[in-house]
């Protein structure tokens, strides 16, 4: 019984964490996750929300350790890699942003966001071609997406196409 009161108790922070970053509330955000953690250090959740936290408070440094962690305790999820390659991204390390997104789309080859957050990279790193590549992706996975439309069009435009 003792099992199942932690797993409420975990899940009602986690919650709680979700509640407060919504509202912008990211150091109560934090200490939501922080109290999940303590109860379950195994909880991929809330290492991944807290790393999401840490990143909109700019600190991409502890970002990236939660996300690691999270990895560590579930190679397989699509998410944390794509938020570690937004972390990556912020902070300019072009290199790891594209091999966290090439990995969530490995993982949720659906992921239309992981397409243009890694065509965003890639038109920073000056390679149009995969740029458009990933953005016709992503525009085939989701036709409604407006800002990967307007993207596509502005650099074919510019390419004379």
């Amino acid at each position: 019984m003792a099992e199942n009161e932690n797993l409420a108790k975990v899940k009602d922070y986690i919650k709680h964490g979700v509640e407060h970053f919504n509202q912008g509330e990211l150091d109560e955000a934090i200490t939501a996750y922080d109290k999940a953690i303590h109860l379950d250090p195994n909880n991929v959740i809330a290492y991944s929300n807290r790393g999401n936290a840490y990143v909109a408070q700019g600190d991409v440094e502890q970002a990236i350790a939660d996300f690691d962690q999270a990895i560590r305790l579930d190679p397989n999820d699509a998410a944390v890699y794509f938020n570690r390659g937004i972390a990556y991204h912020s902070i300019g390390n072009n290199d790891h942003a594209i091999a966290d997104f090439d990995q969530a789309i490995r993982l949720d080859p659906n992921n239309a966001k992981a397409y243009c957050n890694r065509a965003v990279v890639h038109f920073n790193k000056g390679d149009l071609d995969k740029t458009i590549a990933d953005l016709e992706t992503a525009l085939q996975l989701d036709p409604d997406d407006s800002v990967a439309r307007q993207n596509l069009a502005v650099i074919k435009q510019k390419r004379g196409w």
